[in-house]
């Protein structure tokens, strides 16, 4: 669900417990795919190695994308 509370954004997936720990947050920002296609995103959480988004459409494990976050 996004800030407005639509429904429009993927449903979070389960998180391995391996990773280092992430720090909340709510950063709304925009994601860049292969060949140019942007969304709005929001990061989730973040750490040193990585971050957790809600995104309006599926991502693959190991997709490249780019972030911008305002």
């Amino acid at each position: 669900m996004d800030a407005s509370g639509s429904s429009a954004f993927s449903n979070p997936t389960p998180v391995p417990a391996s990773r280092s720990e992430r720090r909340a947050v709510r950063m709304r920002g925009f994601c860049v795919l292969e060949g140019g296609e942007t969304h709005e995103i929001y990061v989730l959480d973040l750490s040193y190695e990585g971050c957790g988004i809600e995104t309006p459409v599926p991502l693959e494990p190991g997709q490249a994308i780019k972030l911008s976050v305002l």
